[in-house]
């Protein structure tokens, strides 16, 4: 049977944001908009109409702000990582697989804390994976590997057995020079630009382009 390349937006929002003084990095605002309504807007203009956004710390807070924006309406889905603050990010990464595990032919795996991501790097890793359907695909910037990654289903099993002390990068970075690993490189320098600290948010609100 001919596979459909559907893809599941996976956007994870779980974290503490402990350098961010505990505050929803969802929450933040860039240029009128959240963190989490840019990043589902990316996705949609990515033609990934299916978002599950993984929740954790402060989920009451992101779901009433998602429900007055009405992103409910725009096929995003709730889950809740009851791991969240032991598991670290693999555990909501494995919980937003065990929810599209069998329903989806790939993720696209995209921290909520990179809202800076041109739309044409999404809409490149999509083609990409039209070519490719098997496989991982990480764009890079300046030779050094960022986000989002798009994840084929073959490897979600890797990614659910994966040591808990190092995440899904082992599965990613394993396969680095091989086939399987397809690694693009951009000139968007958001794919490594993370939102962690005040100093980052304010560095990110100083950007005119």
């Amino acid at each position: 049977m001919k596979r459909q390349n559907k893809i599941a937006g996976l956007i994870l929002s779980a974290g503490l944001s402990k350098r961010m003084g505990g505050k929803p990095k969802a929450l933040l605002e860039y240029r009128g908009k959240t963190f989490l309504e840019i990043v589902v807007e990316k996705l949609k203009s990515a033609s990934i109409k299916d978002c599950f956004i993984i929740l954790g710390h402060r989920a009451d807070e992101i779901k009433k702000l998602s429900e007055k924006k009405e992103l409910l309406n725009i096929g995003c889905h709730f889950i809740f990582n009851q791991n969240y603050i032991e598991g670290g990010m693999l555990s909501s990464i494995i919980t937003g697989i065990n929810e599209i595990k069998g329903k989806y032919d790939a993720l696209m795996l995209y921290p909520v804390d990179y809202p800076s991501i041109k739309n044409d790097t999404l809409n490149g890793i999509i083609k990409e994976y039209e070519l490719y359907p098997d496989t991982i695909i990480s764009p890079a910037y300046n030779g050094r590997m960022g986000h989002p990654v798009l994840i084929s289903s073959d490897y979600f099993d890797e990614i659910i057995q994966a040591p808990p002390d190092k995440g899904a990068r082992v599965v990613i970075h394993g396969y680095e020079g091989k086939p399987e690993l397809r690694i693009i490189d951009t000139d968007d320098k958001g794919v490594r630009f993370d939102i962690d600290t005040p100093e980052d948010y304010q560095l990110l609100l100083q950007e005119t382009d």
